[in-house]
């Protein structure tokens, strides 16, 4: 009863006065109608659903690094890690947050780094198109907060031009308007091990060796001499532009959060990573 009571609902929907003279609405409606008979289509007998769970490149090459870093071999798998990457490539030499957007300037940086890993050699006709569109788009010192955090655990980026997020914000209780339940469960499940990796600052080896200021990737900048670049505007060109704002609030709150970690009590910072590492 309650399917025929559903159905009835989209029909007198997609029958309106107001879906018939709004085309967009129209055609909304009738995705959401193809989209789910095609998921009932494809359920198992018993139920359940079984596809590949997508994303873009960057999750890809996030296992790269995690197998570079711990050691783990990845010859079994290494031309089709090499095939997967490339087969997303775009014809300007890019890759996209999704197969049908334009090219992402991250996105690139970071699947160029994982071929690079796994030993596709620079001068490789499609990397040298890689290297072209990073290049076009500002270079590395372009590329986002996340993909700075990942090319810094291998001295490709300084940590001075990372955020601070110390563990202690773990402290902070569910009424304050900012604090660790306020994030969505995948964000938590983010953010608590960057708490850990913001205090250690790790450097991890690269094929080429392990170096606080790795060059590796120094074809990849415009201005590899000047790689502690900022990831936001001067604080006073912020709040002339924002005002009052939560903008604004988290620039100053990251100049004060740089402050703290110069000087944050020893006692109080090992007391904030056990709670982090115990759960919370």
């Amino acid at each position: 009863m309650e399917e025929i009571r559903i159905r009835q609902q989209q029909y007198d929907l997609l029958t309106s006065t107001k879906t018939k003279t709004d085309p967009l609405l129209r055609t909304a409606l009738i995705a959401s109608e193809r989209a789910k008979n095609y998921l009932f289509s494809i359920q198992k007998e018993d139920g359940h659903w079984r596809a590949e769970f997508e994303s873009n490149n960057t999750i890809t090459a996030e296992y790269v690094y995690l197998c570079q870093i711990l050691g783990i071999d990845l010859k079994k798998r290494h031309e089709k890690l090499i095939q997967y990457l490339f087969a997303n490539q775009k014809a300007d030499g890019s890759w996209g947050v999704a197969y049908n957007h334009p090219g992402n300037i991250s996105t690139t940086a970071e699947t160029y780094l994982a071929l690079r890993i796994l030993g596709v050699e620079a001068d490789n006709e499609q990397m040298k198109d890689a290297e072209q569109y990073i290049r076009s788009q500002g270079g590395l010192e372009k590329v986002r907060i996340f993909t700075r955090i990942h090319f810094a655990m291998f001295g490709l980026f300084p940590w001075d031009a990372i955020p601070i997020i110390p563990p202690e914000f773990i402290f902070l209780p569910p009424q304050s308007p900012v604090n660790i339940y306020r994030l969505a469960s995948w964000a938590r499940g983010c953010m608590v091990p960057l708490f850990i990796i913001f205090h250690h600052k790790p450097i991890f080896a690269l094929p080429n060796g392990k170096s606080e200021n790795n060059n590796w990737l120094d074809h990849l900048w415009l201005n590899p001499s000047q790689k502690k670049v900022p990831y936001s505007a001067p604080l006073i060109e912020v709040i002339k532009k924002n005002k009052i704002s939560w903008k604004s609030f988290f620039v100053v709150a990251d100049k004060v959060l740089h402050f703290y970690e110069r000087f944050k009590p020893k006692k109080l910072r090992e007391y904030a990573l056990k709670n982090v590492k115990n759960g919370y």
